[in-house]
């Protein structure tokens, strides 16, 4: 898997986390929600699931596609202000840095 891959799939799985999390405009977290079967609770799962398909779409389309591109952690509001979102892909592109590194000093 390319590092280009894995960066842009992460990226474009924040962006669509944070354009489905449904408390993104308001001062409440995931954890405010009371509870499953409830409309805060129905609007989280919906949110996670925006977020997944979102995600599917847009990786589709950059050629981007990476299974572990954060999009329901996002979505779920575990991780839901842009800062967090741009410390997440910053952390990713460190990590593939540091394993592009490590396998050419292996070759």
């Amino acid at each position: 898997m390319s590092a280009r891959r894995v960066v842009l799939g992460h990226a474009v799985g924040v962006l669509a986390g944070l354009l489905s999390y449904p408390h993104r405009r308001r001062r409440h977290r995931h954890h405010d929600v009371d509870g499953p079967g409830t409309i805060g609770g129905l609007r989280l799962a919906a949110s996670g699931v925006a977020a997944v398909a979102l995600t599917t779409g847009g990786m589709a389309l950059t050629d981007s596609r990476h299974a572990r591109a954060c999009a329901s952690i996002v979505g779920l509001g575990i991780f839901s202000t842009p800062r967090q979102g741009v410390l997440i892909v910053l952390a990713v592109g460190i990590l593939v840095a540091e394993q592009e590194l490590l396998a050419r000093r292996d070759r």
